[in-house]
């Protein structure tokens, strides 16, 4: 034991002496075969849409920078490890869904699973993990998570009943729907009218607040008809209209700030492109929309007025593919972002944007939107 503790005091001094802090870089996982093969759809000979960029899998998506350490650094770290054995890496394990903040370069996934908010900072090279919401009270069934400003982020928990209000640096603020929401899931918000939405799956409808937290209006009420709702799960706000996962009407229907219903598309049925489950629900910078498919495990990609463009997955574990996904979200990149929740995983596709003309048009002649799954 005295071993121990004269051995936990060299390491103390050693990171004393002011030596060179360890850097690390961000990497995507990738297949490791033939990692350096490029994995696209739709395949040939149709003209690539999409790329496989890889997976975010956790704490080792964070690879140490060679040679970052300096001699005095790599001698305490592995004094350490010698000590005190390898720490387990920090992984997801049911991720939900996520949000990106582009100027400070961080990742933010919400985990059901791990009941917390993973944070990725691709700066400084680290994951920090969000397990409360006060000093009191934990997460319990964290779904959803929107930025309303580039310090103030937006977390719902379905289990609790509330919106927790943090700040970037996951000190927690406030909370508020709690007298009002019954099952929050999805979560976005309108930065032109300072409004956010929330999908309350229970009361069957979207729960419209202002920005400080106060109740403003409903949109849906249980029903079938347009402008009505079934267990709404996910939103996104885009374009000028908000994008709702009607997910037990088989479809997804969007409806203007003020809750004025636009339009609608999807139906039942078994064909990909159906959409007996949707879910996560992403638009792009081109206004192409992205459904999550939950049923038969798709994301679909649709254009503006509707039209099945796309589909990437079906059921499993290789690229591409997925194992109950769940949320979908894009960067000002148009990178697309696929919560894969049983795959313990966040799947990244990006846009290939110089094909643009060709995705924004007539559906593709490879499509097999109306094939079996």
């Amino acid at each position: 034991m005295n071993f121990r503790r004269q051995c936990a005091t060299i390491v103390v001094l050693l990171f004393l002496t002011g030596c060179a802090q360890t850097k690390y870089r961000f990497e995507y996982h990738k297949p490791i075969t033939n990692p350096g093969a490029d994995i696209v759809w739709p395949q040939e000979p149709d003209i690539p849409r999409y790329q496989f960029v890889g997976d975010i899998r956790g704490e080792n998506n964070f690879k140490e920078i060679e040679g970052s350490a300096g001699i005095i650094r790599q001698g305490a770290n592995w004094l350490g490890r010698l000590i005190f054995g390898e720490e387990a890496p920090r992984l997801l394990y049911r991720p939900q869904s996520g949000a990106i903040d582009s100027k400070n370069q961080r990742l933010y996934i919400t985990d059901v699973g791990l009941k917390a908010v993973y944070v990725f900072d691709l700066v400084n090279g680290n994951v920090d993990v969000w397990e409360g919401i006060s000093s009191d009270q934990h997460f319990i069934a964290p779904i959803a998570i929107t930025l309303i400003s580039e310090e103030r982020l937006l977390v719902t928990d379905s289990e609790l009943g509330l919106i927790a209000q943090f700040d970037k640096e996951g000190n927690y603020q406030k909370q508020f729907g709690d007298k009002k929401l019954i099952r929050p899931t999805g979560i976005t918000y309108d930065a032109a009218h300072k409004r956010v939405f929330i999908a309350d799956s229970a009361a069957h409808s979207v729960e419209v607040f202002a920005e400080e937290g106060k109740w403003l209006f409903t949109i849906g009420g249980k029903g079938e008809v347009d402008g009505k709702l079934n267990s709404p799960t996910f939103l996104t706000f885009a374009k000028n209209k908000l994008f709702v996962a009607d997910t037990l009407n088989a479809r997804v229907q969007s409806f203007d700030f003020d809750g004025k219903w636009l339009s609608s598309f999807g139906r039942r049925g078994m064909s990909v492109g159906d959409l007996p489950r949707p879910k996560g629900i992403a638009v792009d910078s081109e206004g192409h929309i992205y459904v999550v498919e939950s049923y038969y495990d798709f994301l679909l990609v649709f254009n503006e007025q509707g039209q099945g463009l796309l589909p990437i997955g079906g059921t499993g574990k290789k690229p591409g593919q997925f194992y109950l996904p769940t949320g979908v979200w894009v960067d000002d990149t148009d990178k697309v972002y696929v919560a894969d929740m049983f795959n313990s995983r966040v799947s990244v596709f990006q846009y290939l944007k110089q094909n643009s003309t060709i995705l924004g048009g007539a559906t593709p002649k490879a499509s097999v939107l109306k094939s079996e799954p």
